[in-house]
C-alpha cells in the first residue's frame, strides 16, 4: 500500500540503440534526434543529438507498470512539460512522489521530475493510475 508523501527515484540513460529502435518503430527520423549540428540549430544549446520527448515519456510509463506503483498499474492520465531538452548517452534521475489518492477509486496521482547530472530539471509532470492493491482499502 502506498501512501501520499512516497518516493521513488532511479537512473535514465537514453542509449543510441533506444533511439535507433524508437526511430524505426515510430518512422520520427527528424534529424534534431541524430545530428549534433541539427540539434544546435534547432535549440541554439548543445551539440548532442536530442532525445524523443516521446521515448523519454515511455520511460516514466515503465516506471509506472513495472516499479513504482509497479504491476497491474493502468494509467488513466499523464501531463508533462519539457523544460529542456535530453540528450543521448546522458546520465538523468527520475523522481516520483505520490501527491493525492482516491481509496474509494483506487487511484493515485504521482508527479515526477527528470533532473541532469547538475540537479536541473529538464521535464515536469504528473500522472493518474489505477493499481487496486497500492491504492485501494
Amino acid at each position: 500500500m502506498l501512501a501520499v508523501g512516497d518516493k521513488y527515484e532511479c537512473d535514465l540513460t537514453i542509449t543510441p540503440e533506444q533511439e535507433r529502435l524508437f526511430m524505426e518503430l515510430t518512422g520520427d527520423t527528424n534529424p534534431v534526434h541524430t545530428s549534433g549540428e541539427e540539434a544546435q540549430k534547432a535549440t541554439g544549446g548543445v551539440f548532442a543529438p536530442i532525445a524523443h520527448g516521446m521515448l523519454v515519456a515511455s520511460m516514466i510509463g515503465k516506471v509506472m507498470g513495472m516499479d513504482f506503483p509497479g504491476n497491474r498499474t493502468i494509467n488513466m492520465e499523464r501531463s508533462f512539460t519539457f523544460i529542456r531538452p535530453l540528450f543521448v548517452n546522458e546520465h538523468y534521475t527520475m523522481h516520483f512522489k505520490v501527491s493525492e489518492i482516491d481509496h474509494d477509486a483506487c487511484t493515485g496521482t504521482i508527479k515526477f521530475s527528470i533532473k541532469d547530472q547538475n540537479k536541473k530539471i529538464c521535464l515536469t509532470g504528473s500522472t493518474l493510475v489505477k493499481n487496486i492493491e497500492k491504492f485501494g482499502d
